[in-house]
């Protein structure tokens, strides 16, 4: 194959499905552009929460994993352009529409539009008082068939919701409010979330992970029940290589939800081993469609209403429906909703019925919030995920696993894994993950082994392989332009691409024992 052929119209494509999948689209919302004070804006007041009360629930709820972790209060509303806030007519003849909500004593606030449909042209976005956190802009793109729309967490207890009509729009967009969360535990550096889960904990960044970058990206932190509680997921393939964005967590998240409000955050973690750190939660997705699911084995699988964007460098995990007992497993998670940990079991796991029991984590552990995460073997491959347990720091206690391939068969399309995961009914037990967009590829056989790590990265990173002579390294961008040139002698080289844009690039590896070529993402 020629990659500089190929490379721009794969990036073309790539590029495509991008535009088409970011929730969010930059821009200033028209308040922070223009002078007039803060009294101009309508604020709504929600009423009190009862933090002690809910505390005392979450004592008795937080000491099972089958209970997804709560971490705000679910305030019901009904807000729309109408009946709240108010509008203004720029000179321009643009409309602005204004909405303040108020929730006191709040950490951060999220909301849910149970009506959700924006006109093309027109733009919103949500920010807090002081002008410090912003989500959006929101746009038509950002549409969905079910006509409603999550958002992620604004810091502060005060928010303003802000909706931007161009004058020449004729038909007004429709927007309705039904939910805002008042988070009571702290989504930003507080009580729960970061730093939350036992010190026993391995930060993904951490030696221990080393080789597991792939699996890593994969996993997400989702916000669930109208944005006030988490679990954890992660991305798995089909055997079809369309890279349709099939999402797998546990049935008990679902709980009688509407999944198509769920919001998932990609790349939540520390950026480094130690110091512990918090991450960003800037690259999310919202809103997903249930395919399947099944309480005997406490699986789900979801279908993300739009593709991680390929900036995010998201990873579709392979799977292994085969039934056969790991030798060893690792778990990749975020527990208490924390930033993303790793934890491994260097023994054998034990068949338990429906459920893959890990007896005793060896390194790292699981805690409430960990729900849905995945279970992989030593070949990397997802086996099945997280139901429950009474694993913990300071304990020996066991966890247990939904078995994929008890999950994989079932009377029908709605209640089996199948269907989704091998539409091409190819009967085969195992299928390795990739990286979406790189399926059509098709790199030619080699008899090189090439190891790239860490992938993601912040432009650093160690490409190994097993060569029998040198060879010649190139390094091409999205578009199939050399970026730089260098000759490789030995079992490692680093390269450095910290100088460069975000993005995707290529690694060309030619030697004499043939020519290879590895995707790597720079993500920062």
């Amino acid at each position: 194959m020629n990659i500089r052929k190929q490379l721009p119209i794969l990036a073309a494509m790539l590029f495509t499905g991008i535009v088409n999948a970011q929730v969010q689209h930059g821009g200033e919302p028209y308040q922070w552009l223009e002078k007039s004070a803060f009294s101009a804006i309508d604020f709504v007041s929600l009423p009190d929460v009862d933090i002690d009360a809910l505390k005392a629930e979450d004592k008795v709820t937080e000491k099972h994993k089958d209970i997804p972790l709560r971490f705000a209060y679910d305030h019901e509303v009904s807000f729309d352009m109408n009946n709240s806030g108010s509008w203004l007519t720029t000179k321009t003849g643009d409309r602005i529409w204004r909405l303040g909500i108020e929730s006191k004593g709040a950490y951060s606030l999220n909301v849910t539009f149970n009506n959700f449909e924006l006109v093309e042209g027109s733009k919103l976005f949500i920010y807090n008082e002081d002008k410090t956190y912003k989500i959006g802009a929101f746009t038509h793109e950002n549409n969905k068939s079910s006509g409603t729309l999550g958002t992620a967490p604004v810091s502060g207890d005060k928010i303003i919701v802000e909706y931007h009509e161009p004058a020449k729009t004729q038909l007004q967009s429709k927007l309705s409010i039904g939910h805002v969360a008042h988070d009571y535990k702290g989504v930003f550096k507080l009580a729960k979330m970061f730093g939350a889960s036992g010190s026993c904990n391995n930060n993904v960044k951490c030696p221990i992970s080393a080789g597991w970058e792939a699996q890593v990206s994969s996993v997400s932190l989702i916000t669930l029940s109208n944005g006030t509680r988490w679990c954890t997921g992660s991305m798995v393939a089909n055997t079809s290589g369309d890279d349709t964005p099939y999402f797998l967590t546990a049935d008990h998240c679902i709980d009688g939800q509407n999944v198509t409000n769920w919001v998932f955050y990609f790349n939540y973690e520390s950026p480094a081993c130690s110091p512990n750190t918090d991450g960003q939660l800037n690259q999310s997705v919202s809103g997903s469609t249930l395919r399947a699911n099944l309480s005997n084995t406490d699986f789900a699988l979801l279908e993300l209403s739009a593709a991680p964007p390929e900036s995010y460098g998201v990873y579709y995990n392979g799977w292994d429906n085969s039934g056969a007992t790991p030798s060893r497993a690792v778990a990749i998670h975020h527990p208490s909703g924390d930033v993303k940990k790793f934890s491994i079991e260097n023994d054998a796991l034990t068949s338990s019925g429906n459920y893959w029991t890990v007896n005793d984590w060896d390194d790292g552990t699981t805690e409430p919030g960990s729900s849905g995460s995945p279970l992989f073997d030593q070949n990397k491959r997802v086996v099945g995920q997280l139901f429950g347990g009474g694993a913990a720091c300071g304990n020996n206690e066991s966890d247990l696993y939904g078995k994929l391939s008890e999950s994989w068969d079932g009377s029908s399309a709605s209640v089996r894994l199948k269907d989704w995961l091998d539409p091409q009914n190819t009967g085969n037990q195992t299928h390795d993950g990739y990286y979406p967009g790189t399926s059509s590829l098709a790199e030619a056989p080699s008899k090189i082994d090439v190891t790239i790590f860490p992938n993601p990265s912040d432009g650093i990173f160690t490409v190994a392989a097993n060569l029998e002579s040198g060879a010649t390294v190139n390094v091409l961008n999205s578009v199939g332009e050399v970026v730089f040139t260098r000759f490789w002698q030995g079992n490692s080289v680093q390269l450095d691409l910290s100088r460069y844009s975000t993005g995707i690039y290529f690694v060309e590896i030619d030697s004499n024992s043939g020519i290879i070529v590895k995707k790597v993402n720079k993500v920062r």
